[in-house]
């Protein structure tokens, strides 16, 4: 247990010697220039969107033709030939 207690201490005395990357040279000269973001009110952000009318009224006939599609194209893949086989 006192070997655990002293390893983990010369770890973190080792990785507290490492030196910092210089993040300021890693900024741009246009990028300190720029402008702030814009913020938005916190009451947008937390509100939920509305769900679109077209996502709203039918998600099951998409569904429907898209696994149908899919249906089809897994049909074309199984009974095409295999290259060089």
């Amino acid at each position: 247990m006192l070997r655990l207690i002293l390893l983990c201490s010369l770890a973190a005395g080792l990785a507290g010697c490492t030196g910092f990357p210089k993040l300021d040279a890693a900024v741009g000269p246009e990028a300190r220039q720029a402008a702030y973001p814009r913020l938005a009110p916190l009451g947008q952000i937390l509100t939920c969107p509305t769900k679109p009318a077209a996502a709203a009224k039918a998600p099951g006939a998409d569904l429907a033709a898209r696994g149908a599609a899919l249906r089809a194209k897994a049909r074309k893949l199984y009974n095409a030939p295999i290259p060089g086989g």
